[in-house]
């Protein structure tokens, strides 16, 4: 049997021959702008509901790295998987923490693998929290799709490491939802050897796209590469390999608008953030790069409070009277909307005005601007005045003239029994509770993503 390391010095080899047969790029350019082209896969877009925001040792900008506290938290930040990282104590208990030294992030000194959990429970985070350890963290953290774990312990104890955590996962019944990383191939191959059925889901991490080949290569599933090593080419050489790659690590705005947004919003299988403000101050944009909701609380505080989306914080619920003449007081989310009349009275347009609909899309799919300004035009002059729809023709225009391509599985106007607006957002709701979210940009409106109950 070939050792770790051998594997991974073949994988590199592979590497250039598997890349160069599936990818080719214009000498002209340089590295930094290269235009990869992967013929020899059609890249797949990862569904919406296995995408992960993953925030890196938890809500970190607000409360402890890896602390329990803070990994809870994420949650509330709209992320719906976690990482955070374990170092083995001197008696091979799996302890939260980056470090491999107790002094930056306590009130005590030294090496983590000098002291026993017992020493180190004694401990204070800054803050005053307690240090956690793996075995009682994770039963914490059942709310989350992934939970993916980093051994940093990175000597000669990270195999034991990689063997203490596996244990872990096992008597815990967590294969489905625990990733185990690291960038020690040995420790993640002894894993992979040591607890081989049932099968615990391994990532290796690293920062080029070697990481590819050394991951399809020791068997593992995923692969955790630093974001501006991604590209068309990386996705592709992904896919052909059936690995769930994942991008790391978002650390301010400017990072966050780096993103390809046709590449991460759909094939990247998960994107990873340092500071989960990210998310709450550009939460519009990242949903659409990302192709799914961000949720924020579940509920907050109190029976008379809601959590407000659009303010990102917690505000009192609405009641009949509090939104005036304009709005009503949407039941669901305790606030303030405006609700179109029935979607089904749009069944009629399509026997009332079929000729103007297929002008419409026909110059949609043309891409001729003053046509579908014409069409636009025509379709609202059809509209009676008093109709909701007549204030938001652009919307209706959206959905009627590019439900062809963009929206097709809108087909059935029957089914949809419900329409709610406000400046920048619509939100259409079927009778079985599936939502389309659109937006409206600069370039008018646009399906941002679609949820399923």
């Amino acid at each position: 049997m070939r050792s770790p390391a051998r594997r991974e010095r073949r994988s590199r080899v592979l590497l250039g021959a598997l890349a160069l047969a599936a990818c080719s790029e214009s000498a002209s350019k340089s590295a930094a702008d290269t235009d990869y082209v992967c013929e020899a896969v059609t890249l797949t877009p990862v569904p919406h509901g296995q995408k992960l925001v993953i925030a890196h040792r938890g809500a970190a900008a607000d409360l402890p790295e890896n602390s329990t506290e803070a990994l809870l938290a994420a949650a509330e930040g709209g992320a719906n998987a976690v990482e955070f990282d374990v170092v083995l104590s001197a008696d091979a208990v799996p302890v939260v923490m980056h470090d491999d030294t107790l002094d930056r992030m306590t009130d005590c000194k030294g090496a983590i693998a000098d002291k026993t959990w017992a020493e180190i429970s004694a401990c204070r985070l800054n803050g005053g929290y307690e240090v956690p350890r793996l075995d009682t963290l994770l039963p914490k953290l059942s709310g989350y799709r992934r939970v993916f774990v980093e051994i940093k312990t990175q000597d000669d104890r990270a195999e034991a490491a990689a063997i203490a955590v596996g244990q872990i996962v096992q008597d815990q019944v967590l294969y489905d939802q625990v990733v185990v990383t690291s960038y020690n191939l040995r420790a993640l191959y002894t894993l992979k050897i040591r607890f081989a059925e049932p099968r615990i889901h391994i990532g290796y991490d690293g920062q080029d796209v070697d990481v590819l080949l050394a991951t399809v290569n020791m068997g593992f599933d995923y692969a955790l590469m630093s974001y501006p090593y991604i590209d068309r080419c990386t996705f592709s050489l992904a896919e052909q390999m059936r690995i769930k790659l994942v991008t790391y690590t978002v650390k301010d705005k400017d990072d966050l608008f780096t993103l390809n947004d046709g590449l991460f919003r759909d094939y990247a299988y998960g994107v990873m953030f340092d500071d989960l403000t990210i998310l709450r101050d550009n939460r519009d944009d990242l949903e659409r790069k990302l192709g799914h909701r961000l949720d924020g609380p579940k509920q907050c505080k109190g029976q008379d409070v809601v959590w407000d989306r659009a303010a990102w914080t917690c505000t009192t619920r609405c009641t009949a009277s509090s939104c005036g003449d304009a709005a009503t007081c949407d039941a669901k989310t305790g606030q303030c909307v405006t609700e179109i009349a029935p979607v089904q009275t749009l069944d009629a347009l399509f026997s009332a005005l079929g000729p103007l609909i297929e002008a419409g899309r026909a110059a949609e799919a043309a891409g001729d601007t003053e046509a579908l300004a014409t069409a636009t035009a025509a379709l609202q002059a059809e509209i009676a005045p008093e109709s909701p729809y007549h204030e938001r023709i652009d919307l209706l225009a959206t959905l009627l003239f590019s439900q062809a391509d963009r929206h097709a599985e809108v087909l059935d106007w029957s089914q949809l029994d419900r329409v709610v607006v406000d400046d920048t957002r619509a939100t259409l709701t079927t009778a079985a509770g599936t939502e389309w979210y659109f937006w409206r940009t600069d370039a008018g409106w646009q399906l941002a993503f679609v949820q399923t109950p």
